[in-house]
């Protein structure tokens, strides 16, 4: 068999290029309208046109993936860049919602998997592009930051720092996210599969369906975490803030209330939660490596960290997990198959959870590279002055205690559902455990050798207190 170059690319480029950039400007559009809204609540006082337009910009693109970067320029003898990642996932996930709907809409009629998944490629890789050129076109610096970041601005046009969207990361991360939101909605329609992949889907549809409707809660998660923070914490004093302050508080909280909830989930599940990063610098002659780790369980935010209203997570978990089983028992086609979804479910936690970690967390880090003479200064253990600088920091929650003890829950909240909906038996589940563990279960000391072993004939030629007396 031979490869037909020209098959192959007929393929790939010829489709719905129309119905797949429908899609894609709705998923833009979707996410760049919300993400300016915010932008507009989170901006002080004079923050200029430029910037409000990157910082909008910045919010659109981050929403698929896309770090923020910052690096000064300038006459300066440093070379750096820093960068920040933080999905708002709120609108991340209206934006991908608006994607699945638009996308279910368009190839309603279609009859064949292949020709959906090629009209997916299109919308990914025509999303990417979108938001390459806006990440590209809109960058700020810090000439004019407002009044509430007045201490940032530049004094004078020899140090200025920029800022805007990663336009790599704004070019790869939407395709790569919109493929695996949009194949994920291929595989949703049993009718255009093969036989074996109607197979897979009978497997995964009803916990699929489950865990998206599952996402769909955070933000509502994310709103009881900040209601009890502002009513109930003593952490935080809002009593001086002024309205600009509050607008921001607003505009950030409303971006990133579903990862606020996916934290307060975790908390309730036990899983730490905080900050850790290093920093090291090399030269000058000087070395130094500096850690951190600040990670902390609920009882220290409730306790020492004084947000007692956090508290709330405790119930807040396992009431997000039973809803998640329930619509996944209610997606299944039969109550046969319940128990065999829920457990599909809960495996799915292996990945669906480290995902949800990454996308809830903060990622950040910088580069410097310094050349002067001047003599190092100690930062803290660390030596600023001619050399490098590297520095990671992490914030969100532990990865590995987020996924096995979300799992762990979410199989107590899967038998939870099973037994009330009728799909498991407790009393037959109560008998074979019984039965199993008899089964199981020895006592060597009850153990009686077989008639007619060596050991047995042994006891008998030598215990006499049993036998009868001979008969003269």
């Amino acid at each position: 068999m031979t490869f037909d170059a020209q098959k192959f690319l007929g393929r790939l480029l010829v489709g719905n290029w129309v119905g797949a950039g429908v899609v894609a400007a709705a998923t833009l559009a979707a996410s760049g309208v919300l993400s300016l809204i915010l932008a507009l609540l989170i901006k002080p006082e004079g923050f200029g046109l430029d910037n409000t337009l990157t910082l909008t910009a910045t919010l659109m693109t981050a929403a698929f993936g896309a770090d923020l970067l910052i690096s000064p320029h300038g006459d300066l003898d440093l070379d750096a860049l820093g960068f920040v990642g933080a999905f708002p996932l709120t609108i991340t996930l209206v934006a991908l919602g608006v994607a699945v709907y638009l996308f279910r809409r368009i190839t309603a009629q279609y009859t064949n998997a292949v020709v959906a998944a090629g009209d997916a490629a299109r919308t990914a890789l025509i999303t990417g592009a979108g938001a390459a050129l806006v990440a590209a076109i809109f960058r700020g610096d810090n000439d004019a930051l407002g009044a509430g970041l007045s201490d940032l601005e530049a004094d004078d046009s020899d140090f200025l720092v920029g800022f805007g969207a990663s336009v790599a990361g704004a070019l790869f991360m939407p395709m790569v996210m919109v493929s695996f939101v949009l194949a994920i909605a291929c595989l949703m329609r049993r009718d255009w599969l093969h036989p074996k992949l109607q197979l897979v889907h009978d497997w995964v549809a009803a916990p699929l369906a489950g865990f998206t409707r599952m996402l769909l809660l955070l933000p509502i998660a994310g709103a009881l975490c900040v209601a009890v923070l502002l009513l109930f914490g003593d952490g935080n004093d809002t009593s001086e803030m002024d309205s600009d302050e509050w607008m921001t508080l607003i505009g950030l909280g409303i971006a990133y209330l579903a990862n606020l909830g996916f934290g307060l989930i975790g908390l309730g599940a036990g899983v730490s939660a905080g900050a850790n990063g290093v920093g090291t610098y090399t030269g000058s002659g000087e070395s130094g490596i500096d850690r951190f780790s600040e990670m902390h369980r609920l009882t220290f935010f409730t306790g020492e960290g004084d947000e007692p209203g956090l508290w709330i997570a405790v119930g807040v978990m396992p009431l997000w997990l039973l809803v998640g089983a329930f619509l996944v028992a209610r997606a299944s086609r039969s109550r046969d198959q319940v128990l065999r979804n829920q457990l599909v479910w809960v495996g799915s936690f292996l990945l669906f959870i480290p995902l949800l970690v990454r996308l809830s967390a903060v990622h950040a880090g910088v580069d410097v590279n310094m050349d002067t003479d001047e003599d190092p200064v100690d930062l803290g253990g660390l030596y600023w002055g001619s050399g490098e600088l590297d520095g990671s920091l992490y914030v969100g929650l532990s990865g590995v205690a987020a996924t096995f003890l979300l799992l762990t829950f979410a199989f107590l909240a899967a038998l939870a559902i099973s037994a009330a909906t009728g799909a498991l038996d407790l009393k037959q589940l109560s008998t074979q455990a019984r039965s199993l563990a008899k089964t199981m279960q020895t006592q060597p000391g009850d153990q009686q050798p077989a008639a007619g072993t060596p050991q047995q004939s042994a006891a008998d030629a030598t215990d006499t207190s049993t036998q009868p007396p001979a008969r003269s």
